[in-house]
């Protein structure tokens, strides 16, 4: 995330014993385990814009809104440029 800074809560490895602690209505990055993930879709209708990536299989789990279409067209545009750009020549 460099060169952004988080300001907000950062877990590493919730433990599921606080993993009602997903629906706190706050930004948050919080790592699951894999395990744990059926006690995590047993609250998902609590959880609102919540992003749910899988990094072992380098994909989404849960979406639940195109963050691309929030943002007008041309700065959508410009944003996918760059991070191409960025994508191919930073690797």
């Amino acid at each position: 995330l460099y060169p952004f800074s988080w300001q907000y809560i950062f877990i590493p490895v919730l433990p599921k014993s606080l993993m009602s602690f997903v629906c706190a209505p706050m930004p948050f990055v919080v790592g699951i385990l894999s395990i744990h993930l059926p006690e995590l879709k047993k609250l998902a209708d609590a959880m609102e814009e919540v992003l749910l990536f899988d990094l072992d299989n380098d994909k989404f789990l849960l979406r639940p809104f195109d963050d691309r279409k929030a943002l007008p067209p041309v700065y959508a545009d410009r944003l996918q440029n760059d991070v191409e750009f960025i994508t191919k020549h930073f690797k």
